[in-house]
C-alpha cells in the first residue's frame, strides 16, 4: 500500500511540474508588445486614480483589473514604458525615465483614465475590450 500511495505521489508531482514548466515556456516565447502614446505637454494627463489594480499579462495583451475595472482594461502607456524581461519571462512594466517599475500580479494605485484626445503610436491587436490611458505616479 505504502509503494501505491509513493507511485501515485510521485506521478501527481511529476505531471504538476510538467505543466509549470510548459506554460512557463509558452509565456516566455510569446511576444508582448505594449500598446503606447506619445504624451503631448500641451495636454494634461487624465487624472483619474484607480485604487488596489493590478496589471496582469494575458493573451498576448498587458491589462490593468481590479475595482473599477473589475474584468480589465487594455493597457496604454507612455511611449516611454516598456515591458521589462527575467530569464525569458516578462515580470512587468518600467518607466524608463523614472526608473520606476511595477511588477504583474502586484495590487497599487496607477494613473490614468480616457484615451480622448490621445492617437495611438503602437497597436496591439490582441488586446481586446475598453482601452485606457495608464501611468506610474
Amino acid at each position: 500500500m505504502k509503494a501505491l500511495k509513493f507511485i501515485v505521489a510521485s506521478a501527481l508531482i511529476f505531471s504538476t511540474a510538467a505543466c509549470v514548466s510548459t506554460a512557463r515556456s509558452d509565456a516566455s516565447s510569446r511576444d508582448l508588445p505594449l500598446m503606447s502614446v506619445r504624451l503631448d505637454p500641451e495636454q494634461p494627463l487624465p487624472l483619474v486614480l484607480f485604487e488596489k489594480v493590478q496589471i496582469q499579462a494575458r493573451d498576448g495583451c498587458v491589462y490593468v483589473v481590479g475595482d473599477p475595472v473589475a474584468q480589465g482594461a487594455a493597457a496604454v502607456w507612455p511611449d516611454y514604458y516598456e515591458v521589462f524581461w527575467t530569464n525569458g519571462m516578462p515580470q512587468g512594466i518600467t518607466d524608463r525615465r523614472s526608473g520606476k517599475k511595477l511588477e504583474f500580479g502586484v495590487v497599487t494605485n496607477l494613473g490614468g483614465g480616457s484615451m480622448t484626445g490621445y492617437r495611438l503610436l503602437t497597436d496591439n491587436p490582441s488586446c481586446k475590450g475598453e482601452r485606457n490611458l495608464f501611468y506610474i505616479p
